[in-house]
């Protein structure tokens, strides 16, 4: 019997298109036969067990298991250990470490034995990485268990790494393997060379330890509710009495979920992945512990808080630049999600308006802006029907008609957010990749679409029934489109973008009707439309009850014109004595009117506008995104539904190009502008 080895997984071209009809069609007696001989496999070995595995590749893969046990070696801190055997019937999760606890023991004790070596530069050596934290850090009691050893010399080198490690930061995670079996135990220990026999599409594989990040039990086959409406957002300036839930994670950044206490300028980027949430800066650095602590009325005291840190030479600099968070399936990085709820308190405000959160949804459309108070700590929080994906803290770039010094500083603690709900994105290293309706993520280097199916490959090809498929994303093109395909269509005007109310997005020419910049045939009436903004600018999404004051909505960054706005086929217009909606930002510590950021302006012309001064304008509330209808989506920011609730029609799909119908027309989208292939969802 071959048994595959498996490595990453991609896509290569191929001409021959298929129709949709036929890629509806499922060629069901080739599956079944497949599952029919996995299952003669496996009663041949024992038991089969269903887990899943997240490969370093990115792929996520549910699995057969055959009856085998892990050879677990418990591992104490002082380096005593004991073994083992736990069958994987028992197991919860595993997490595995970069290598196998056994060996740092191993390695630990070798560096211990070089402290007294005849030779000056190994027991030099030896000191140096014991002095480390990510080496002697993790093995403190047996470093200390040796403060007695008989030579002179060794004990002398242990004083000093000791010494070391209690004035260093230990920013390390836990070097261990770490075991959670179902009935709650958790252990840290070592998994030794665990190899996985397994059969993932009646087919056998072997996974070792090295290609594995981690197993766990399946979460079961992702299900969407179809969903109805308007998008509903929510600014929040008030955690007690109007935004905080007992559903809620708190994140107040003392200890990671695995128990650890964090120091100070710890790097806290994936310290919370098995809660679900990732941290970034824009610019090389990392997301750490501030060493300031928040001693505000509104929050007990706080140890620790967070900052951006930003690479300056050999230091970092802290409170400086853009802090990001981006949600996850707990303990799956690979897999993105979004929250409905989020909020965080931010200190050292000098202003109103100074610091502001941003939070986006899937599309990178901004759902809202929430800017801060006039406090010294404020907090901030957004909730929406629509899941929020990402969130940005920033000094706020919108302040040009205010004459004062911007306060960059700020520090970050106490971070809210609701559960993280599964979301259909693109996974975070552009490698072509398949997520599957049962909720595998396939990563690979070459995707190949052909004959009614889609093969991914990398050291082996697995191949799919389009049917099996919810998302194919495919390779990252070497440069992205920067200006439209189409360039003369619009050198006479700035970029604009339509949004339709499947949330198609299409770059538009304005005019009596909006031309398509892209293709000829596209043509849109303005009663198609449901928001237009300047395409170099995010969609800006209205606040709930906005449309409850007029027709028509404007977003600017700093405030909201919901009456008297008039569009035609020039621009849009407002009356000058329009109502502007503001967040309430003033406590006392500073006089409203002494400022106004807004701008002074009540009419913006398309072909004169610049990209500073534009709003959003809404036409009608926005849409929630309805699974009933797929979505293909374009590397420069324009996307196009299809399906049963879409605009367009999917025709074929083939490795050189995509074909929709619109209106009778045919529109042909080469692959290497699409980013992903989103189809419409099963629904509850």
């Amino acid at each position: 019997m071959t048994i595959n080895k498996i490595g990453l997984f991609y896509f290569a071209p191929d001409a021959n298109a298929k129709s949709v009809d036929s890629c509806r069609r499922v060629n069901v007696l080739p599956r079944v036969l497949l599952s029919l001989i996995a299952i003669l496999l496996l009663a041949a070995t024992g038991t089969a067990d269903e887990l899943q595995l997240s490969l370093k590749s990115g792929s996520l893969l549910t699995v057969d298991v055959e009856n085998q046990s892990l050879d677990w070696t418990n591992v104490m801190e002082n380096g005593d250990m004991s073994s083992r055997q736990i069958p994987l019937k028992q197991l919860s999760k595993l997490y595995f470490s970069e290598s196998p606890a056994s060996l740092q023991v191993a390695k630990a004790r070798k560096l211990i034995q070089l402290l007294g070596s005849e030779n000056y530069s190994e027991r030099e050596d030896a000191e140096k990485k014991l002095s480390q934290p990510s080496i002697g850090g993790a093995f403190k009691s047996l470093i200390e268990s040796q403060s007695n050893h008989p030579s002179l010399e060794t004990r002398y080198r242990i004083e000093r790494i000791l010494y070391e490690l209690d004035g260093r930061s230990t920013d390390v995670e836990s070097e261990f393997d770490i075991l959670t079996l179902q009935d709650g135990t958790q252990l840290e220990g070592d998994a030794g060379q665990t190899i996985i026999r397994c059969q993932y599409r009646g087919k056998p594989f072997e996974f070792n330890r090295n290609q594995i990040v981690q197993i766990s039990r399946i979460s079961g086959q992702p299900k969407f509710q179809s969903k109805t409406g308007a998008v509903r957002v929510t600014l929040h300036h008030d955690h007690q009495n109007e935004f905080h839930q007992e559903t809620q994670r708190v994140v107040d950044f003392e200890r990671t979920p695995t128990g650890r206490r964090l120091e100070n300028k710890s790097n806290v980027n994936d310290s919370f992945i098995p809660w679900g949430i990732k941290m970034a800066t824009e610019k090389p650095g990392y997301v750490g512990i501030s060493g300031y602590g928040f001693k505000f009325p509104e929050l007990p005291p706080r140890a620790n808080s967070i900052c951006s840190f930003l690479n300056a030479g050999n230091f970092a600099r802290r409170f400086r630049g853009v802090m990001e968070f981006r949600f996850c399936v707990p303990d799956r990085p690979t897999v993105p999600a979004g929250v409905k709820e989020f909020g965080l308190f931010i200190a050292r405000v000098n202003h109103s308006r100074d610091i502001i959160v941003e939070a986006y949804n899937a599309d990178g459309q901004m759902l809202a802006c929430v800017e801060a108070t006039d406090k010294n700590c404020i907090f901030s929080g957004v909730k929406s029907n629509e899941l929020i994906s990402f969130v940005r803290i920033l000094s706020n770039p919108h302040l040009f008609r205010v004459d004062r010094t911007i306060d960059d500083d700020f520090a970050v603690d106490c971070v809210n957010f609701s559960p993280p709900i599964e979301i259909l994105t693109p996974i975070e290293n552009e490698k072509p990749s398949l997520r599957l309706k049962n909720g595998d993520l396939v990563v690979g280097e070459v995707l190949k679409v052909a004959n009614e199916k889609v093969s991914i490959r990398s050291d082996t090809t697995m191949e799919f029934d389009l049917d099996e498929i919810q998302l194919i994303q495919f390779p990252n093109p070497k440069s992205e489109r920067s200006v439209p395909s189409n360039p003369a269509a619009a050198k006479d005007s700035l970029p604009w973008a339509v949004r339709l109310p499947d949330r198609s997005v299409i770059f538009v020419t304005p005019g009596q009707e909006f031309q398509s910049v892209d293709f000829d045939s596209l043509s849109i009436k303005r009663s198609q439309i449901e928001a237009i903004w300047q395409s170099k600018n995010p969609l800006r999404y209205p606040v709930a009850g906005d449309f409850d004051q007029g027709e028509n909505v404007l977003v600017f960054p700093t405030c909201r014109i919901a009456d008297k706005v008039a569009i035609n086929q020039q621009g849009f217009q407002w009356a000058e004595d329009a109502t502007k909606i503001q967040q309430p930002l003033f406590t006392g510590r500073e006089k409203e009117g002494d400022e106004d950021p807004s701008p002074q302006i009540n009419s913006i012309a398309f072909a004169k506008a610049w990209p500073d001064n534009v709003p959003s304008l809404w036409l009608r509330k926005p849409n929630l995104q309805n699974p009933d209808c797929g979505m293909i989506r374009l590397h420069d920011g324009q996307q196009f539904g299809f399906g049963s609730s879409g605009t367009f029609q999917l025709e074929s799909i083939s490795n050189q190009s995509v074909l929709l119908q619109w209106m009778g027309n045919r529109i042909e989208i080469p692959t290497s502008d699409i980013k992903i292939v989103e189809f419409p969802r099963e629904v509850l």
